[in-house]
């Protein structure tokens, strides 16, 4: 038996040969059969890699997705701009495009199956239903206070209880895997808005670090349901590792650096510029042993995006250790974004005969994902 690939069954439930459990149930019996052995002929004869090694990843099928999108976006900022007006009349312009979005993305999922505009779509009634919440029983909460994490007080965590609430039940409904990002960023700042009441800010930022932990301890489940990638699993699991690696590394980086963040906090950087509490030597021996132990990992998993996120947020951290220790900052333009860069594009271009190297001295190496054939 050899597997039907997922676009032949989206074109199948799309012209009603089949129905859409019929198609899931036909995904998991090719899971369970092992059908997908991609990985054993994953190279054409020239012995170049085929499209299904990789980490699938598939938003826009065509223009026509990109050309909706520019029509949500606009009526987007109709609403934004709506929602502003006084009294109860703010209140009822959300509810009313929080609805109209819930509609859009019922026709983009279940009946033009449009991934990038039901994305796009699910989002912004995630957020305006959000929205209508808050201006009924708190006021006004911002998208940048939501993803900094300046989100606190009393009225943070039932707030952000609310988002979780919402992201839960749009992935019930829609299972777009996109949408895991959306939640674990959520739930992590829910974790996060709790701790901040009871411990010290500090020691709330490590909070987060455990948060990245459990993502990716998910993340690395739901990669053992689906090693050949052919279901949705692996796609929840891609955006986990997005969310988590990044959160991991903040926690290691927050508890390292703590005197350096209670001066920043405090302004004193402000009267003396040149004090540093972190002895630059320590910052980038972490740095790098993070960089080593997140590229190992992903190439453990398969995973560029454990790898990508976590090499951006460490590109932030260097940026502000370098500019707050007086080096030049005209040389971090030239030395930081060169050694990452040259990183990243090295790991791409030798990713997996990297992986097979590391799988060939893993003793465990069968719990993973096979090596690729290069």
């Amino acid at each position: 038996m050899t597997a039907t690939p997922p676009e032949t069954l989206e074109k199948a439930v799309s012209a009603g040969v089949i129905t859409g459990a019929q198609a899931e149930a036909l995904r998991q019996l090719s899971e369970r059969e092992g059908v997908a052995a991609t990985d054993a002929a994953a190279s054409d004869h020239s012995g170049a890699p085929q499209k299904g090694k990789d980490e699938p990843f598939v938003l826009v099928n065509n223009f026509g997705d990109i050309f909706l999108c520019l029509g949500l976006v606009i009526l987007y900022s109709s609403a934004n701009m709506l929602s502003f007006a006084d009294g109860i009349a703010s209140l009822l312009f959300c509810y009313a495009f929080a609805a109209l979005f819930w509609i859009l993305t019922e026709i983009f999922v279940f009946q033009s199956r449009r991934k990038f505009p039901a994305v796009l779509s699910a989002f912004m009634f995630i957020w305006l239903a959000f929205q209508s919440y808050n201006l009924a029983f708190g006021g006004r909460v911002s998208l940048y206070g939501l993803v900094t994490g300046t989100l606190t007080g009393q009225g943070a965590p039932s707030a952000l209880f609310i988002m979780n609430a919402l992201f839960i039940f749009t992935l019930m409904r829609y299972r777009l895997p996109i949408l895991a990002l959306g939640f674990a960023l959520s739930f992590a700042l829910l974790i996060f808005s709790i701790a901040m009441q009871y411990i010290a800010p500090l020691n709330a930022f490590t909070v987060l670090a455990l948060c990245g932990a459990a993502l990716i301890a998910a993340g690395i489940f739901l990669d053992t349901k689906d090693r050949t990638r052919t279901g949705h699993y692996h796609e929840f699991a891609l955006w986990l590792f997005f969310v988590g690696s990044p959160l991991l590394v903040h926690g290691v980086m927050v508890f390292v650096l703590q005197d350096h963040f209670s001066i920043f906090w405090s302004g004193s950087f402000r009267e003396n510029p040149g004090l540093s509490a972190a002895p630059l030597g320590e910052v980038i021996w972490t740095v790098s042993a993070l960089t080593f132990a997140f590229t190992i990992l992903g190439l453990i998993l398969d995973r560029r995006s454990l790898v990508s996120s976590s090499l951006l947020y460490i590109s932030v951290v260097l940026t502000y250790i370098i500019y707050q220790t007086g080096i030049d900052f005209a040389a971090f333009y030239i030395i930081v974004p060169f050694s990452i860069g040259l990183l990243v594009i090295v790991l791409g271009l030798r990713w997996d005969p990297l992986r097979d190297r590391v799988l060939r001295i893993l003793p465990f190496a069968r719990w993973f994902r096979p090596p690729s054939k290069v």
